[in-house]
C-alpha cells in the first residue's frame, strides 16, 4: 500500500512539472521575464520592451522574419548582475545562450535542460555558484559548455563527458573537488568528438582516464593547478590530433609518454611542477610546429639526446630544476626560432657548447647552477638581441671575453661564482652592470672589484722561477727594480691625469628645451631594467616618474666610440629639434650626456599622442561594415561552413554571429564568431566597424598577431581572443581604448612584453591574461608590471 501511494506521488509530481512547462509562453515574454531579473547599470537592454519586435532587441537573432523563433541570445560583457531566468527555458529554438563576462550570480538553472536544441553554452567569467545541475547532461547537441572562472562547487559532474556531442568542455577556474575517475562507462572522450578539455585550477584528484584521445580528435587538453597524480597516459603518445598539453602544477609522476613530442600537430608541451622521471624523450623526426616545451621543476635525469635539435620550430625550451646531466648537445643551434633557453639547476657537464651562438633569436639564456666548464666562448657576442645571459654558479675559467661588452641589447648578465679571471671588461654595456654579477671569482679584478693581483692579466697566470741568485744577477735585479719603480711612478701619475680627464668627460650634463623640475640625477634613476618600454638597433627606451609626477620616455642611445673628439654634428641636430614645435613631432624635452651616452627625454604623454594621430589617420577612410566582414572572412579557413550566410546579397544583420543596433542604421554593435571551429587570421578591417561595443571569438584556432587597427574602435567595451592560437606581442595600441571593459585573452602563445599602459584603461573590470606563452613556467623578469 505504501509503495503505491508512492508511486502516485511520484506521478503527480511528473504531471506537474510536465503541466508546467508544456504551456509554452510567447518567446517575447521570456525574454522580459529574464530582463526583469536583471540589474542593468548601463541600460545597455533598453530596447527590450513590448512595443518593439523582440528580433530587434540588443543580443537577440532570430531566424527569419517570418517565424522570428529566438535561435542565439548573446549577453557577453553588458556589466549585467542579477540571476539567471528560468524562463529562458521558453526559446525552444535557442542555439547559443552566451552571457559570459558579465557579474551574474546565482545557480545554474536546471530548467536550461529542456533547450534541445542548444549546441552553445557560455557562462564563463561570471560569478555563478552553487553546484552544477545534472539536468543539463540531458543536451545531447550540446557542443560547447564554458563555465570556466566562476564560483561553481561540488562534485565534478561526471554526467557532463557522457555527452556524445561535446568537443569544447571548460570548467577551469572554478572550485569543483573529486575525482576523476579512471574509467567512465561512455564517459571522457569516448564520444570519439572530444577536441577541448580545460578542468584547469580547481581541486581535483584522482588520475587522468586513459581514453581521452579515443576518435583521435583530441586537441586541447589543460588540466592546469590541481593535484592529479598517477603517470599521464600512455595514449596520449598515439594522439595524432593533439595541439596542446598544459598539465603543469600537479603530481603526476612516471616518466613522459613515448612518441609525445613526435606528434606532428603539437604546438605546445607544459609539464612542468610536477614529479615527473626518466630521461628527456629521443624523437625520429622532425617537428616543425612544437613551439614551446616546458618541463621545469621535474626529476628527468640523463643526457640530452642529440634529437632535441629537431624541434625546428621550438621558441621555448625550459628543463631547469632537474637533474640532466653530460654535455649540452651542439646540434642545440640548429633550433633558430629559439628565444628562451633555460637549462639552469642541473647537472650539465662539459663546455659550453658555442653552437648555442647559432640561435640568432635568442633573448634569454640561464645555464647557471650546473657543472659547467672550460672558457666562455667568444661566440656569444653573435647572439645579436640577447637581453640576458645567467651562467652563474658553474667552473668556468679563463677570462670574460672582451667582445661580449658590446652587445647593446645585453640588460642582464651574471658571471658569478666560478673560477673567471683577468680584467672585467669596463665599457659598453659593462659599464651598467652591477659588481654582484661578478662576485665569486677571486681572480676577477676591475671596477668595484679591486686592482689585480700580481701574475695575473688577462685571465692568464705567470709562473715564477725559484732558486738561488748570484751577487751580480741580485744587483741587476735591484737596478731593474729601481728602474721599474721609476717607470711605474711616471705611468701612475699620467694615468691620474688621465682618469681625472675620463672623470670628468663622464660627468652628466642635462641640457634643456625648457623649465624642467627635475635634475639629471632623477633621470639617471629611471634607468632600470623593470622600466624598460622597448628596445632596439636605435637605443632603449625607458618610462621614468618624475618627483613632479611628469611621465618622461627616456630613449638611452648607442654609445659613441670611447675617445671620440667631437659627436658628428650630434649636438647641433638636438638643438635643432628641441626647438621645434608642431602638433605630430614628439616634444623633445632635453637630453643628457657624459660623452659616451646620449638620453633623449621625451613627454611621453604626447609620444602615445602621436601613434594615436598617425593610426587615427590610417583608418580616417571607413569601408562599409558589410565589405569589412567580408574581407574577415576571406581571412578565415571555415570548414564546417559556420559563416556561408556571409554573402552580399543578404542583409549583413542577419549574417551568423552579427548584431545591430536597429533596423534603421543596421550599424553592427556585437560580433560573435565563438566555438566555430574557425582557423586562420584576425582582419585588420574589423576596424572599420566603428560602433561595435563586443568582439568575440574565442574557443577557435586563429592564429597570428592581434591586428593593431582595433586600436580605433572606440565603443569597443568587451574583448574576448581566448582559447585561440594567437601569437605575437600585445598591441600596444589597444591602450587606447578607454571605454573596454573586457580583455581575455587566456589560453593563447602570445609573447614578449605587456605594456605597462594595459592596466592604466580606466574602465578595465575583467583582466585575463592566463595561459599565454609569456607568463607560463616563470618567464624572466620585465613581462608584468
Amino acid at each position: 500500500m505504501q509503495l503505491l501511494l508512492l508511486l502516485l506521488l511520484l506521478l503527480h509530481l511528473h504531471l506537474h512539472l510536465h503541466a508546467t512547462h508544456s504551456a509554452h509562453i510567447p518567446e517575447y515574454k521570456a525574454l522580459l521575464s529574464a530582463k526583469s531579473l536583471i540589474d542593468d547599470p548601463q541600460s545597455a537592454l533598453s530596447s527590450w520592451n513590448a512595443t518593439t519586435n523582440h528580433c530587434t532587441w540588443t543580443g537577440v537573432t532570430c531566424s527569419d522574419t517570418t517565424h522570428r523563433h529566438v535561435t542565439s541570445l548573446d549577453l557577453s560583457g553588458l556589466n549585467l548582475s542579477g540571476t539567471l531566468s528560468p524562463d529562458l527555458a521558453h526559446l525552444r529554438f535557442l542555439s547559443n545562450l552566451t552571457v559570459a563576462s558579465n557579474e551574474l550570480s546565482g545557480p545554474i538553472p536546471p530548467q536550461l535542460s529542456s533547450l534541445s536544441t542548444l549546441r552553445y553554452l557560455n557562462l564563463s567569467n561570471n560569478i555563478f555558484n552553487g553546484t552544477f545541475p545534472t539536468e543539463l547532461a540531458s543536451l545531447k547537441n550540446l557542443q560547447v559548455l564554458d563555465l570556466y572562472n566562476n564560483n561553481m562547487t561540488g562534485e565534478l559532474p561526471l554526467t557532463v563527458v557522457e555527452m556524445p556531442n561535446i568537443r569544447h568542455l571548460h570548467l577551469g577556474g572554478n572550485y569543483f573537488t573529486g575525482q576523476i575517475p579512471t574509467h567512465i562507462p561512455q564517459g571522457l572522450g569516448k564520444n570519439g568528438r572530444l577536441k577541448t578539455l580545460d578542468l584547469s585550477s580547481n581541486k581535483l584528484t584522482g588520475s587522468l582516464p586513459p581514453d581521452l584521445c579515443s576518435g583521435n580528435k583530441l586537441e586541447t587538453l589543460i588540466a592546469l593547478g590541481n593535484f592529479l597524480f598517477g603517470p599521464i597516459p600512455e595514449s596520449l603518445g598515439k594522439c595524432q590530433s593533439l595541439s596542446r598539453i598544459r598539465m603543469g602544477e600537479n603530481f603526476f609522476n612516471g616518466s613522459i609518454p613515448k612518441g609525445l613530442l613526435d606528434l606532428p600537430a603539437l604546438t605546445q608541451v607544459e609539464l612542468q611542477d610536477n614529479y615527473l622521471v626518466g630521461e628527456f624523450p629521443e624523437t625520429n623526426s622532425m617537428s616543425v610546429n612544437l613551439g614551446q616545451i616546458s618541463l621545469s621543476n621535474n626529476m628527468l635525469s640523463g643526457s640530452l639526446p642529440s634529437s632535441v635539435g629537431n624541434f625546428s620550430s621550438v621558441q621555448k625550451l625550459l628543463l631547469d630544476g632537474n637533474r640532466f646531466s653530460g654535455p649540452i648537445p651542439p646540434q642545440i643551434g640548429r633550433l633558430q626560432q629559439l628565444s628562451k633557453i633555460d637549462f639552469s639547476h642541473n647537472k650539465f657537464s662539459g663546455p659550453i657548447a658555442p653552437e648555442i651562438s647559432q640561435c640568432k633569436l635568442l633573448t634569454f639564456v640561464d645555464l647557471s647552477r650546473n657543472d659547467l666548464s672550460g672558457q666562455i666562448p667568444n661566440e656569444i657576442t653573435g647572439m645579436r638581441i640577447l637581453n640576458y645571459l645567467n651562467l652563474s654558479k658553474n667552473h668556468l675559467i679563463g677570462s670574460i671575453p672582451a667582445s661580449i661588452a658590446t652587445m647593446q641589447s645585453l640588460t642582464s648578465v651574471d658571471f658569478s661564482y666560478n673560477n673567471l679571471s683577468g680584467l672585467v671588461p669596463g665599457t659598453g654595456q659593462f659599464s651598467y652592470f652591477n659588481y654582484t654579477s661578478f662576485l665569486g671569482n677571486p681572480d676577477l679584478c676591475g671596477p668595484y672589484l679591486g686592482a689585480c693581483k700580481d701574475g695575473v692579466a688577462n685571465g692568464t697566470h705567470q709562473a715564477h722561477e725559484k732558486g738561488p741568485l748570484s751577487a751580480s744577477l741580485k744587483l741587476l735585479l735591484v737596478i731593474g727594480l729601481l728602474i721599474c719603480s721609476i717607470a711605474f711612478a711616471v705611468a701612475a701619475i699620467i694615468k691620474a691625469r688621465s682618469l681625472k680627464k675620463a672623470s670628468e668627460s663622464r660627468a652628466w650634463k642635462l641640457t634643456a628645451f625648457q623649465r624642467l623640475d627635475f635634475t639629471v640625477d632623477d633621470v639617471l634613476d629611471s634607468l632600470k631594467e623593470d622600466n624598460i618600454i622597448g628596445k632596439g638597433g636605435a637605443g632603449i627606451v625607458y618610462k621614468g616618474s618624475m618627483p613632479n609626477a611628469e611621465q618622461v620616455a627616456v630613449k638611452r642611445l648607442p654609445a659613441m666610440s670611447r675617445g671620440s673628439s667631437h659627436d658628428h654634428g650630434f649636438n647641433a641636430e638636438i638643438q635643432t629639434l628641441g626647438r621645434i614645435r608642431h602638433r605630430h613631432i614628439v616634444r623633445l624635452l632635453g637630453f643628457c650626456s657624459n660623452h659616451e651616452t646620449n638620453l633623449l627625454l621625451l613627454l611621453l604623454l604626447l609620444l602615445l599622442l602621436h601613434l594615436h594621430l598617425h593610426l587615427h589617420a590610417t583608418h580616417s577612410a571607413h569601408i562599409p561594415e558589410y565589405k569589412a566582414l567580408l574581407s574577415a572572412k576571406s581571412l578565415i579557413d571555415d570548414p564546417q561552413s559556420a559563416l556561408s550566410s556571409w554573402n552580399a546579397t543578404t542583409n549583413h544583420c542577419t549574417w551568423t554571429g552579427v548584431t545591430c543596433s536597429d533596423t534603421t542604421h543596421r550599424h553592427v554593435t556585437s560580433l560573435d564568431l565563438s566555438g566555430l571551429n574557425l582557423s586562420g587570421t584576425l582582419s585588420p578591417d574589423l576596424a572599420h566597424l566603428r560602433f561595435l561595443s563586443n568582439l568575440t571569438v574565442a574557443s577557435n584556432e586563429l592564429s597570428g598577431p592581434i591586428p593593431p587597427q582595433l586600436s580605433s574602435l572606440s565603443t569597443l567595451r568587451y574583448l574576448n581572443l581566448s582559447n585561440n592560437i594567437f601569437n605575437g606581442t600585445f598591441p600596444t595600441e589597444l591602450a587606447s581604448l578607454k571605454n573596454l571593459q573586457v580583455l581575455d585573452l587566456y589560453n593563447n602563445n602570445m609573447t614578449g612584453e605587456l605594456p605597462l599602459t594595459v592596466v592604466e584603461m580606466p574602465n578595465i573590470r575583467h583582466l585575463h591574461l592566463g595561459g599565454c606563452r609569456e607568463k607560463a613556467s616563470g618567464d624572466e623578469q620585465g613581462i608584468f608590471p
